[in-house]
């Protein structure tokens, strides 16, 4: 299953798992929340799934002194029920004795301070902390918990500048683009890696390592 498959490297993940041979259920933004996610997760991993990948919410940018409004509904829609998907996944798979692989897909914004994106960071470092903690707490019962910190991307840019100096400002000299999200999600899904948990693996252009400098 892949929550929010409609948006970002969404549509990327769906096609890379589907060619890995996953038997792959999309749910679109529009359909998911925390007020579905019990019944959509339910339906699913009671007929047997054995992969969850939360992908990234979509966040604009928005300055915390506008109002509190939009930062409740941040953390009701990215991270309370991107907590509760795993929680039910996790249920279900340890009642019923399955192994279970979570993805947390979130933004490298975890990772550092950037003006504008305190909604943004709150989610994605939440989710960071609490992939780790439950990755410790479900890996007895069969259960791995795995995060993937997606860096800039075309339709996502720290300060939203021109993506003509972008050469100047990461390492590799390019963006992410959604296939290398989405590769890293099948990387982290593949048979060989089942003795990773609670691992975080930054697909950033090697921002984190160099930080966002535009020269």
């Amino acid at each position: 299953m892949v929550l929010r498959a409609d948006v970002g490297a969404g549509p990327a993940i769906c096609r890379r798992l589907e060619g890995d041979g996953f038997d792959v259920r999309p749910i679109d933004q529009t359909d998911f929340g925390r007020g579905t996610v019990s019944h959509v997760v339910t339906e699913a991993f009671t007929a047997g799934a054995t992969l969850l990948v939360n992908n990234l919410c979509e966040f604009e940018p928005a300055p915390v002194i506008a109002g509190a409004g939009g930062f409740a509904a941040a953390l009701d829609d990215g991270l309370n029920s991107t907590f509760s998907a795993c929680r039910e996944a996790a249920r279900i798979s340890i009642e019923s004795g399955e192994s279970l692989l979570i993805i947390n897909v979130v933004s490298a914004t975890a990772g550092v301070g950037l003006a504008g994106r305190a909604m943004e960071a709150c989610v994605s470092a939440g989710l960071v902390a609490a992939s780790k903690a439950l990755a410790a707490e479900w890996g007895a019962a069969g259960v791995r918990v795995n995060v993937v910190m997606v860096g800039p991307t075309e339709t996502w840019q720290p300060d939203g500048g021109s993506l003509d100096d972008i050469p100047g400002v990461l390492p590799l000299g390019r963006l992410v683009v959604d296939d290398d999200v989405a590769a890293a999600v099948a990387g982290l899904s593949a048979p060989d890696l089942g003795a990773v948990t609670g691992h975080v693996f930054a697909v950033d252009a090697g921002w984190l390592a160099h930080g966002w400098r535009r020269e």
